[in-house]
């Protein structure tokens, strides 16, 4: 749409879109948005207000979708992913925006947040997550070698299974990393956390 000599203007592209939403022509702004989309930074401020209309028109798993899609493109932008999920997310909370809200803050040591995100979940998608961690941490069972993400998961899981008063099952599933040094630390701070 904006393709200006063959490349894609993310500065107007966003005025367009936003000339579409004040006219309440949500779906014409979305396409504007969609079409001008880069995998460059240039391309965040698009993805962020993608998702917002996203999210207004209903639609927010599309909307996590497309957070996590700026995420992996911008990590470096990862505080202005959480808060604009935050916010989204407490205005109308669904298990695929609080999964993403926990996932982003485990990975930012904001083990507080985790609690408060989990609170606003009813119990079935409590255990629906507990079951998605719980065969995340099964496939654990066979590596040799335990990436930051497989940590993030088994913080995850404990997390789950200590906000449902299973703290047996969370205190197993940590037992897993209580061994992997370079964890250390971050773990300790989780257990100061979650012990308050």
């Amino acid at each position: 749409m904006f393709d200006i000599f063959g490349t894609k203007d993310s500065q107007k592209a966003l005025q367009k879109a936003n000339e579409y939403i004040k006219e309440g022509r949500t779906d014409s702004a979305i396409k504007v948005l969609e079409h001008n989309l880069t995998n460059s930074e240039d391309s965040f401020d698009l993805y962020l207000n993608l998702a917002r209309l996203y999210f207004e028109i209903e639609e927010r798993g599309r909307a996590v979708e497309i957070l996590r899609q700026a995420k992996s493109i911008v990590p470096s932008k990862n505080e202005e992913i959480t808060t604009l999920l935050s916010e989204l997310y407490y205005r109308h909370t669904s298990i695929d925006s609080g999964d993403f809200l926990v996932q982003l803050h485990i990975e930012r040591q904001e083990y507080a947040e985790v609690s408060k995100v989990l609170k606003q979940l009813s119990d079935r998608e409590i255990k629906l997550l507990i079951t998605r961690y719980d065969k995340l941490k099964q496939s654990l069972d066979n590596k040799n070698v335990v990436s930051k993400k497989d940590f993030e998961n088994v913080l995850i899981l404990a997390s789950l299974r200590f906000f449902v008063d299973e703290s047996e099952k969370a205190s197993e599933a940590i037992d897993l990393m209580i061994g992997v040094e370079i964890y250390g630390r971050q773990l300790l701070h989780w257990v100061k956390v979650i012990a308050r």
